[in-house]
């Protein structure tokens, strides 16, 4: 069941939290409607998914994974990770989804565990604004953060060195730095 076509990609947009139908159609653009509401309910049926409605003001069903489908996670970054080596930087014309970066952070992570939500942070030592391309192209080492701030396309506020730091610790793994 999880070998299905777009299930694992239905997962992988539900470990960043729950979501409703539209959103996950939204971010798995070609999914049919009716092949996402399929593969919901397998999911569901399965133990991995479960379904609820938020209360009022926004009475809106959402999808969210359980503890068994939580239990996914690992597996899903682990693929991840051993694929994101072999991307490299972000072609021009690819459509890169803020919650693709934020969630990848969380695969680079060697001996630490990073939790990676939405939503603001307390009490940050750092906080960078851009977008998720420029995101991506510094995290796999294709900008120099220094011309990104010399452009504007990167506002910091707090220290360099925490940047520098951020960036260091969770660069994207090279095709060199980890085994095939």
């Amino acid at each position: 069941m999880l070998g299905e076509r777009w299930t694992l990609l239905v997962v992988r947009n539900l470990l960043m939290g729950p979501q409703r139908h539209t959103d996950l159609r939204e971010a798995l653009p070609g999914i049919a409607t009716d092949l996402l509401t399929a593969r919901l309910r397998t999911l569901e049926d399965a133990g991995y998914v479960q379904r609820h409605k938020l209360p009022p003001p926004t009475p809106v069903t959402v999808y969210q994974l359980t503890d068994t489908g939580q239990r996914l996670r690992p597996l899903l970054l682990e693929l991840a990770r051993l694929g994101i080596n072999r991307l490299g930087p972000p072609p021009a014309d690819q459509d890169i989804r803020p919650s693709a970066v934020v969630l990848s952070l969380s695969v680079t992570v060697q001996n630490r565990r990073l939790d990676v939500a939405r939503g603001q942070a307390s009490s940050p030592r750092c906080t960078i604004s851009t977008n998720a391309r420029l995101l991506a192209q510094l995290l796999s080492g294709a900008i120099e953060p220094a011309h990104a701030i010399s452009t504007g396309e990167l506002a910091l506020d707090g220290p360099r060195t925490e940047l520098e730091r951020f960036l260091q610790t969770l660069a994207y793994p090279t095709a060199s730095s980890t085994p095939a």
